[in-house]
């Protein structure tokens, strides 16, 4: 992990595995599950600096 330093990541409660134990725990039955990372691509200059603005780095 490239942020290996940092003990508090933003969103660190936001993974697929933690979420599914808050959803079980209140008595939910998860009957399918799972994650994706969809890339990110850029068409232009404009749109990647105002993306890059934008997000938390």
């Amino acid at each position: 992990m490239l942020l290996r330093e940092y003990k508090d990541l933003p969103y660190s409660e936001h993974y697929l595995n933690i979420k599914q134990q808050e959803i079980s725990e209140q008595g939910f039955e998860i009957l399918e599950s799972g994650e994706t990372f969809q890339p990110i691509k850029f068409f232009d200059t404009g749109a990647l600096v105002w993306f890059a603005k934008i997000i938390e780095w």
